[in-house]
């Protein structure tokens, strides 16, 4: 009975962590080192922080950076962004809002998703951007 017990527990802690024991703090930080990547230069970086999916669809960092100056450039300009709320999508996928005011002046509403890797690190897998109506930041 005992080895049963012992059996369990360790079956237990062996299965992957559900996304509702996810850390806000690790998802957050991933956007914030992307962000911070891309207003530095660092876009090595940037891309590193892009899931497996992205790198697939954007094999070099020229391929990559094309598609964020033309189709983010609130984000790869940012000047300043918050979190907003942060939405569980399944076990190992988080959407995390993210306000963004961008170089123009300009506020947008950036909706980033995540998944959870198989190494436990947290990897964008990808954006939605839309012009906010109100400032929001």
């Amino acid at each position: 009975m005992r080895s049963a017990a012992i059996a369990f527990i360790l079956l237990v802690l062996a299965l992957p962590a559900r996304a509702d024991h996810f850390s806000i703090h690790e998802v957050q930080k991933t956007i914030t080192e992307q962000i911070t990547a891309f207003r530095g230069g660092d876009h090595a970086r940037a891309y590193e922080l892009s899931a497996p999916n992205v790198r697939e669809n954007y094999p070099t960092l020229a391929s990559y950076m094309a598609l964020i100056k033309d189709s983010f450039p609130p984000i790869a300009n940012a000047r300043a962004f918050v979190f907003g709320p942060v939405d569980e999508i399944n076990i190992s996928t988080i959407t995390q809002e993210v306000i963004i005011e961008g170089s123009d002046g300009g506020t947008y509403q950036a909706f980033y998703t995540l998944d959870l890797q198989g190494d436990g690190v947290w990897r964008i897998t990808g954006v939605t951007i839309q012009q906010a109506n109100d400032r929001l930041i």
